[in-house]
């Protein structure tokens, strides 16, 4: 594993395990943790291993957060993916497959112009709607405040179009991100190439666990 800083913070790093030459694609991890410190690259290191394991090249992206306020996350991730293409490890012909979980999800949906596909693993895409509802123990007012213009500035939801075929995956039982907003997103894009996952027993940590009979299919779309 090699690690590749693309800024002067602390936190503005990728690491990069490369695995095969020949791959024709290379997977971008993208945490969550609703915005908060504590929660780092660490919380998707299982799924990074498997896919490390299993012989793919994978990217995982540190980004600044916490005190750091938008649009400071999504500003490191496409300073890390502008960075990862500048890089040797990319050959230039590859596919670049971004896979974010939870407030992941949200910045690789935020970023899906820069990559060729996207996973989102239970993303949040409507920070108001996360705001109103108090989820996550109140988690977009401890970030954001009162500032919905700038919680609207953040979801996925409000961008005017989505280019990059995307795979959503979403549990019905989640209750840290709401699959209802998930629907909504589907229905607004629904002229998008987006493909929906939706399991009935997936609660939220476990979208990235590669135990769970989801990834299967994560790796069945990977490879189609």
């Amino acid at each position: 594993m090699e690690r590749v800083y693309y800024g002067d913070a602390e936190e503005q790093f990728f690491e990069v395990c490369a695995n095969d030459d020949k791959s024709d694609k290379w997977l971008i991890l993208v945490h969550g943790g609703y915005w908060r410190q504590k929660h780092s690259k660490e919380n998707i290191k299982d799924l990074f291993d498997k896919l490390d394991s299993k012989g793919f090249n994978v990217v995982t992206i540190e980004y600044r957060r916490g005190e750091h306020g938008w649009p400071t996350p999504n500003e490191d991730v496409s300073a890390a993916l502008t960075k990862f293409k500048q890089s040797d490890f990319y050959k230039g012909n590859q596919e670049i497959i971004l896979i974010g979980h939870s407030v992941g999800g949200q910045l690789a949906l935020l970023n899906e112009a820069a990559v060729d596909r996207v996973i989102a693993l239970a993303p949040v895409t409507d920070v108001p709607f996360t705001y109103d509802e108090g989820l996550g123990q109140n988690a977009a007012k401890e970030y954001f405040g009162d500032d919905k213009a700038l919680m609207q500035q953040a979801s996925p939801i409000e961008k005017s179009n989505l280019t990059a075929p995307t795979l959503i995956v979403h549990g019905n039982n989640d209750d840290r991100v709401l699959v209802e907003n998930t629907y909504d997103f589907a229905r607004k894009f629904k002229h998008a190439n987006i493909d929906l996952f939706i399991f009935n027993d997936l609660p939220h940590m476990e979208c990235v666990n590669p135990a769970h009979p989801v990834f299967p299919y994560l790796i069945e779309w990977i490879s189609g």
